[in-house]
Order: structure tokens, then sequence, then C-alpha cells
């Protein structure tokens, strides 16, 4: 089921950008063992990079989002086709908001270099960290807005992120009438009660475009031999008799690799 709608709306003057993140959001609890609002900060940040991701416009294009800060280190991906990715590092318990620190976002289309924007956190909600970035960074005045919410077992009931962004040409009197703040958050609770309906009963949409993102990681043993290729069997097989075996553990879904010499036999034998 789509979980992700775009579209303009204002007369076409403005983008607006909501995405339901509760099954990305689930998928993260489960894969990084976290419970009730620990990973709330995490599941923004998330929301984040699925909005990234569905702002790319080429279907070769890449998206990361670096969070850095006194409280915590997040980094989270995606790609054109949203698939959404995390990892998270929290340094205290129970936090609000990323803290003092800075976030980084590296755009690729694929075609010329990355862009790389940056800008300092706000020191409040994430979602005055998310407006701030694109405001600084990007010079667009962008209303953000997430919702997570868990149940009574700590796990989570419901994820969503709203955007808001005008376009270049938009004249002042939209400019000053943009929806924000609690009027985007009543739209995420009818997104959580209705579906994305809402946003089709709420405002007349054009240029809509439905999608589907989805929690995914890109590792796998075939990939990570490719990339202990790299090593040179000399070197890898003096891991494997000091340690005996090289392990790699992906933080993006809390997956532990062993590689020993069966594997190595395999990786550098079989050509020969």
């Amino acid at each position: 089921m789509n979980n992700v709608l775009r579209g303009l709306i204002f007369n076409e003057q403005v983008s607006l950008t909501i995405i339901d993140c509760t099954e990305i959001a689930q998928e993260a609890y489960r894969l990084h063992l976290l419970k009730g609002a620990e990973g709330h900060t995490f599941v923004r940040a998330l929301c984040f990079g699925a909005y990234l991701s569905a702002c790319l416009k080429e279907r070769q294009g890449q998206v990361s989002a670096e969070i850095k800060s006194n409280r915590l280190h997040v980094s989270v991906s995606g790609g054109y086709h949203l698939r959404v990715r995390g990892a998270f590092e929290p340094f205290f318990e129970d936090l609000e908001g990323f803290g003092e620190g800075t976030i980084t976002v590296i755009r690729d289309d694929g075609y010329s270099r990355p862009f790389v924007g940056l800008c300092e956190l706000t020191g409040g909600t994430p979602d005055q960290d998310f407006s701030q970035y694109f405001k600084v960074s990007e010079q667009l005045p962008t209303h953000v807005e997430t919702c997570v919410e868990t149940d009574e077992k700590g796990e989570v009931s419901y994820a969503g992120i709203v955007a808001v962004q005008p376009l270049p040409f938009a004249e002042e009197s939209v400019l000053k009438n943009l929806p924000s703040g609690e009027e985007l958050q009543a739209l995420l609770a009818r997104v959580k009660k209705e579906g994305l309906s809402a946003v089709k009963k709420e405002y007349a949409l054009s240029a809509l475009v439905e999608r589907r993102a989805e929690y995914k990681c890109n590792c796998s043993r075939e990939y990570l031999q490719g990339v202990l290729l790299s090593l040179g069997e000399a070197e890898m097989r003096k891991i494997i008799r000091e340690d005996g075996a090289v392990r790699v553990h992906c933080h993006y879904c809390n997956t532990d690799y062993e590689f020993g010499e069966k594997d190595a036999d395999e990786m550098f034998l079989k050509g020969k």
C-alpha cells in the first residue's frame, strides 16, 4: 500500500508532502531493539530521511543526513526508490530533541558533484531543526512537522511527516497563509485515523504522486564479500588466523556477518 503522497496546493504554488512512516518506524524498532519513547528521536530522523528521498528527481539519486550533537549521533540514508535506513547512537536516555550540534545532508543526483548542505541545530525540537536546515542550507522556507506515537506495549502505533514547501514563484499572500504547526499536526492526526485520503479531502492537490517507502538495508553477504575482496587474500586470511573469522556488523540493520576459511576459499580460489 502506498504511504507517500506528494502534490501541489494553493494554485500549484506550494509543494505538499506527507508520509505515513509507521511501518518504517516499526521495522526500525524491531531491528534496533527499541522500546517505548527511547527511539522517538531516531524515528523523526528516519521520517526526515524518507522526505529527503521522496524529493529526489533522478532514479539514480541518493541522499543521506547525519546529525551529530552532544546528545546523539544519527545517520539516515535513502534513494529515489524510497528504501530508507538508519543508524542510531544515543549518548543519554530519555532524549528530547537532538541537542547542540550540526545536521549535514549530502544529495547525489548521479550527474554532477553531490550537493552538501550543513547547518547548526537549533537546540529546539527536531521539527524546528528540519525546518531550519531548509531555510539555512537550501534557502527554502519549509514547514516540517513529524509525529511519533507508541502504545502501552512500547511499540510504534503511528509515525508520520508532513512538509509544506513554497515554490520560488509563490505569491506573498500565499506565503503568509501557509499551514504550519498545529494545523499540520492536525493533518497528521487525520492521516492516522483516515489514511492518506484525508489529505485529498483537506486540499485540492494537482500533480499528485503516490508511492511507497520502506525501511530496507542494502547490506548482504554477497555485497560484503565484494567489499572484502578489496582487502586481498593475504590480509583476509591473516585476520581469520588471528581472530577466528572476519566479523562485520551492519549498524543500519543490526546484523552480524562472519566470514571464515571456507568463505575465503570460495572467494579467492574459485577464480584460480
